[in-house]
């Protein structure tokens, strides 16, 4: 979701007589004094358009904050619940627990390609049929709203809509707007907290097709279980299971606030999923279909791997995880993990493409070994490599790597901004802008107690790339084969996939193998 840099106005003018429309110089976008009620639970109906098609629907879990100000004003931020602004609107109180927003309020700019600083509004709009669009309200520029028992209900049948300009519709609005305390409450942390142990979880995310992993802490205290950090948007979140004769059973339950781009109230809950077996592809297609009364995992008396033919969700908001799911696990295996201070295995470069003059770019496609050079499991996140040209370290910039805010040399290793960088799975995608390059070599490091490991550079010769290969002196003692999502393979089939040499010597050599 796109973030403007945004700015409010309140200026107001009885509606037919605007002298003069709300300006950008008003500009609230920090938070106002007054009485703080933080991570409010939010509920609307919302209208937007979708690959070019307008959706009207129910919008439930969303985050919102509400100010009383010190100068009797009632502030929320953050207006639309599918579009960021990042700014605030002001109502005045009136009559009784009446609180009224008068607009046209600037809501935001935005700078376009020619330099120009454009304002973005907000207006009360109705629909018209001749235009089959949304439109400023001729007959009112008021919405008026109830602020009770610290709840913020809208009390009209109004709707608010983002407008240009050009004051037309830009594609987003919001009704039936509801702000007020979240009903539920997290687990919270047990007594014993500090006693938790490191876990490696591993599932398949049935929205994306790709592995999935998270490293949470598991502790058991007595006849309960409780997991923290498995959302990692939500790295405090807990939740609690019950063991029953060697199993642990999980139901619904509040996690906490996903504080991303597009803040939510995130909720564990288990789900359905349906299978389809796609005979010309040779694989299963999963479907998840709806709320299930638990997740059941198997789990032993001392509860060494808990796994699970089930699924479950990280949602947005408490209903609908067929379409709120932020993230699907399916099929989830959590099993002991130490993380060790090791440097990780080499990556493996498996294309490359030289600066082109016709493209104006080039392009180096690499493995980054998700294990150490020992064959450990090491954690994503603490995972980073970085791009070297003819032994100089790249750093990218903002103002040639446009998805970028600032300066980057270590990248994330899950870092993707579907321009410049991709991942998939174990495969990773970088483009580069420089010409006359005679290599380019990457390398990968690992942030564990204060410290950074490093693996050994690895490097396309831009005049005669011929990858990566073992030695004819080496002895292989292991092959282990992996799809391009991360997935181990036992016994490969159609398909390109990542082998990886275990040496006699114990260094790890991974190629991309093709089975035609």
């Amino acid at each position: 979701m796109k973030k403007f840099y945004l700015s409010l106005a309140t200026a107001f003018l009885s509606v037919g007589a605007f002298a003069q429309l709300p300006t950008i110089d008003d500009i609230i976008t920090d938070r106002p004094e007054g009485t703080w009620h933080k991570n409010m639970f939010r509920s609307s109906n919302a209208h937007y358009y979708s690959v070019w098609k307008l959706v009207e629907s129910p919008v439930e879990g969303g985050v919102n904050d509400v100010v009383e100000g010190t100068d009797g004003a009632v502030y929320f931020n953050d207006p639309f619940s599918t579009f960021s602004t990042g700014t605030w609107l002001k109502g005045q109180k009136t009559v009784g627990d009446t609180v009224v927003y008068h607009l046209p309020q600037v809501i935001g700019t935005q700078t376009n390609w020619k330099g120009e600083i454009n304002p973005y509004y907000i207006y009360r709009m109705v629909w018209d049929e001749d235009s089959r669009q949304f439109v400023k309200d001729s007959t009112s520029q008021t919405v008026k709203f109830v602020w009770h028992n610290d709840s913020l209900i809208q009390a009209d049948k109004a709707i608010i809509g983002l407008f240009d300009k050009k004051e037309e519709w830009a594609g987003y609005g919001d009704e039936a707007i509801a702000i007020y305390p979240c009903p539920d409450k997290a687990v919270g942390a047990p007594a014993n907290a500090s006693s938790s142990k490191s876990y490696a979880l591993d599932y398949q995310d049935v929205k994306t097709g790709y592995a999935g992993e998270a490293f949470p802490m598991v502790l058991v205290d007595g006849d309960k279980v409780y997991i923290k950090g498995i959302a990692k948007n939500v790295p405090e979140g807990w939740v609690c299971g019950q063991l029953e004769g060697g199993k642990a059973i999980f139901k619904k339950q509040y996690l906490g606030v996903d504080s991303t781009t597009q803040k939510y109230h995130a909720y564990f809950v288990p789900v359905a999923v349906d299978s389809t077996y796609l005979e010309p592809l040779e694989r299963y297609d999963y479907q998840l279909t709806h709320e299930a009364d638990s997740v059941v995992f198997d789990c032993d008396a001392t509860l060494g791997t808990l796994k699970s033919d089930s699924a479950f969700v990280i949602n947005f908001g408490r209903v609908h995880p067929e379409s709120n799911a932020r993230t699907v696990m399916f099929q989830p295996v959590l099993a002991p993990w130490e993380n060790k201070a090791v440097a990780p295995a080499d990556p493996a470069i498996i294309e490359f493409n030289d600066y082109s003059d016709l493209y104006q770019f080039g392009s180096i496609k690499f493995v980054l070994p998700k294990t150490g050079a020992d064959g450990s499991r090491l954690n994503t996140d603490s995972i980073f490599y970085n791009i070297y040209v003819d032994d100089e370290k790249l750093v990218f910039m903002p103002d040639e790597y446009k998805k970028l805010t600032e300066e980057m040399a270590d990248v994330p290793y899950a870092y993707a901004d579907g321009y410049d960088f991709f991942v998939k799975g174990l495969a990773h995608e970088v483009y580069f802008y420089l010409q006359g390059l005679t290599k380019v070599g990457v390398q990968s490091f690992y942030k564990v107690g204060g410290k950074q490991l490093y693996s050994n550079i690895k490097w396309a010769d831009v005049d005669e790339w011929t990858g990566i290969s073992k030695t004819a002196d080496d002895e292989v003692s292991e092959v282990v084969y992996h799809d391009l999502s991360g997935r181990k393979v036992q016994k490969p089939s159609k398909g390109v996939y990542l082998k990886t040499e275990r040496l006699t010597d114990g260094t790890l050599k991974t190629f991309k193998v093709v089975r035609k």
